[in-house]
Order: structure tokens, then sequence, then C-alpha cells
């Protein structure tokens, strides 16, 4: 058994603040700042347009690793939602959600836009 008396243990949101961070990542194109060297060379990517993530299964690239890691997993065949207006399939309830709105469009005749007006 350990003893605990006479040591009090800081909380993790303590001990973060506790560290002092003298170097400041300013970004010259916009105003993006930072104290973390990796957070500010992944910003950089947005001004350069650097993808060094690609899918081993088709030409696309990603800026980061979780875009990639989402765009794969559409490769493995897990699209379990299904658009009750067309039959659309789709592994992120994002892109359901981005492919619904083709169906709310209305053209200025007044009219629905897409396939036979669905």
């Amino acid at each position: 058994m350990r003893h605990s008396r006479g040591h009090k243990r800081k909380k993790r949101s303590d001990r973060r603040s506790d560290i002092v961070r003298d170097v400041v990542y300013i970004c010259d194109r916009c105003d993006y700042r930072t104290t973390y060297k990796g957070y500010f060379k992944e910003h950089t990517r947005i001004h350069t347009g650097e993808r060094p993530f690609s899918c081993d299964s088709c030409d696309y690239r990603a800026r980061w690793e979780g875009n990639l890691k989402r765009h794969k997993r559409a490769h493995q065949g897990r699209k379990t939602l299904l658009c009750d207006r067309c039959g659309y399939k789709a592994s992120e309830a994002s892109y359901m959600t981005k492919h619904k709105r083709v169906h709310d469009r209305v053209t200025p005749a007044g009219l629905t836009s897409g396939p036979s007006g669905v």
C-alpha cells in the first residue's frame, strides 16, 4: 500500500499551467499563432497546398492524417447511411448531411435541382 498523506497530487490542468512556453510560432500569411511547432507545421499546409497523406486505393491526397483515415473508410464498404430520397449511401454523417443539401436546392425557376427533381 502506498501512502498519500502529505503528497497532494496536482490536477492535469494545473500541471500544464506550470509549463511556460517562450517560443511562439506566428504565421506570416495570416493571424495564426501557436506555441507548438507541430501545430504550426500542420497549419502551413493550408498555405502551401502540401498534401503528404495519400490513399493506397485511389489518387486522393490529404493535408491531415485524420482526413485520410476518414476517406479510407469509404473504400472499406462501410456505407451504412442511406438517403431516404434517392438511395445515396454514405460512410459518414457529415457526407450525408452535405448530400441532402442537393435535394433542398431550388433553381431560379422554382424547380428542385438534381436528376428528375429528386
